[in-house]
């Protein structure tokens, strides 16, 4: 089921008509504000959909805002935004800092890390028109989407074909998952005693502490995924996430796969930073990681910004459990607090301020979501971002000749496919062209392992 569409809605407190929706109703400019509900008046036609978008040709901005100065906006006003699903949210004032005096209110969760930002006691107005010192990037564009040969085109369809059919998929699974457990044990990870270790722990009260019970769970992340039949709501997967990944990326650098490195998870990540640090020309002040999962991702941010504020964000409460446990711990060995913390919401929606933030990154996120999903939450990094912000993301290349001869062997994909039901749709995705048509430049990219990318784009 695809991601139900987000859009704006700009009124002053007190009108009460909202039924002025166009039929396809489009993402409006906080900044844009009138005295009665908007409806975005951008050209329709201005932006025409890719042959496997049925959506993209909405507008990212409202063009009353190039009309507008600060002090001719209504000094009061209320922001509201749809949510894809369900979402009960918090109405909280916040006066602007700015000479402007603007009052506006955040509609945003009820989370302490809100206050440590250095942004947030400005208000969404002025977020949105704070200005980047950045220099032009050089985009190296790529010419050609991802390739899709009749060979990769027949072993998919045969293999999709195959895991259509439930017993079969809950045995590749099954074999996949026994493999990986295999490997980690290989490699110096077993199993068994790390968690049994973390198993000792009283899961239940932290899960009581992150969990948002308001949340409704779109249909693709209640799938069996990753080989848990209950995806990544369950704490089999919140536990094995960091052994899965030391196990899974072994050989990550290896083309012929032959090598195990117990650090492999460690150098892809370092390489991916390392890539970020030569793409930026900038420093962050305040960073979203989306799909944080255990925060693995999340603490190697920190480590590289060491004074930025972090916030991990995941759909799974299972998952962001287990990443303020770990803050807990690191907090414990060095003594201080860390600007690190964690919200339990999902990335098409994470309720936090929009413009609040220099840098929003996503680490092998993609490949796990269907696109639509992917669609939607390129809009949220693009509300999330101040003006000359940017969005990077590591995930697997598919323009990789490594990756693309494991999707022409049959065995090798099939054992994949079993713990990635929606990486055919990642592959075949033109991922670079849907961030540019989200309001950014096109990306940059460059190589971060044989089998994986690094992209930036910096919000325009």
């Amino acid at each position: 089921m695809r991601a139900s569409r987000k859009w704006w809605m700009i009124s002053i407190v007190g009108v009460q008509n909202r039924s002025n929706k166009s039929a396809h109703p489009r993402r409006l400019d906080p900044t844009c504000a009138s005295n009665s509900v908007l409806s975005c008046s951008a050209d329709q036609n201005s932006s025409p959909p890719d042959d496997d978008d049925d959506d993209d040709s909405h507008a990212l901005s409202c063009p009353k805002l190039t009309s507008l100065s600060p002090s001719s906006v209504a000094a009061s006003c209320r922001l509201e935004r749809t949510p894809p699903w369900s979402l009960k949210r918090l109405s909280f004032p916040s006066p602007c800092n700015c000479s402007q005096g603007h009052h506006c209110r955040h509609l945003s969760v009820a989370m302490a890390a809100l206050a440590v930002l250095p942004s947030a006691s400005l208000c969404i107005r002025c977020q949105a028109s704070s200005t980047s010192t950045r220099e032009p990037y050089n985009s190296s564009q790529i010419s050609s989407s991802p390739e899709g040969t009749p060979a990769m085109n027949a072993v998919t369809g045969a293999v999709n074909a195959l895991f259509s059919f439930k017993p079969f998929f809950k045995f590749a699974s099954g074999q996949a998952r026994k493999m990986i457990i295999e490997r980690g044990t290989e490699i110096g990870y077993p199993w068994a005693p790390e968690l049994a270790r973390l198993r000792e722990y009283n899961w239940d009260a932290e899960l009581k502490a992150v969990q948002n019970p308001d949340i409704e769970y779109p249909e693709y992340y209640l799938k069996p995924f990753h080989a848990y039949d209950n995806g990544n709501l369950s704490w089999d997967a919140a536990l094995e996430v960091e052994l899965a990944a030391k196990s899974v990326h072994a050989n990550v650098f290896d083309p012929e796969k032959k090598v195990m490195d117990p650090n492999g998870d460690v150098k892809l990540r370092d390489s991916y930073h390392a890539k970020l640090l030569q793409m930026l020309n900038f420093t962050p002040r305040a960073i979203v990681d989306l799909g944080c999962a255990s925060g693995l991702s999340t603490f190697g941010l920190h480590q590289v910004f060491p004074n930025a504020h972090v916030i991990g964000v995941d759909l799974s409460p299972y998952f962001v459990s287990v990443a303020n446990f770990r803050v807990k711990q690191k907090t414990e060995s060095l003594e201080q607090k860390l600007p690190v913390h964690f919200l339990h919401a999902a990335g098409e929606y994470t309720g936090l301020p929009s413009g609040a933030f220099d840098l929003v990154s996503m680490c092998l996120v993609c490949h796990e979501l269907p696109r639509s999903a992917t669609k939607e939450i390129l809009e949220e990094a693009h509300r999330l971002l101040r003006p000359g912000g940017a969005l990077s993301i590591m995930e697997m290349n598919p323009y990789s000749p490594l990756v693309q001869n494991m999707v022409k062997n049959v065995f090798a994909f099939t054992a994949f496919k079993a713990t990635e039901p929606y990486f055919d749709d990642y592959r075949t995705f033109y991922l670079e062209r849907a961030i540019e048509k989200r309001g950014f430049m096109f990306p940059t990219q460059t190589e971060s392992s044989p089998r994986h990318r690094t992209l930036v784009a910096i919000k325009k």
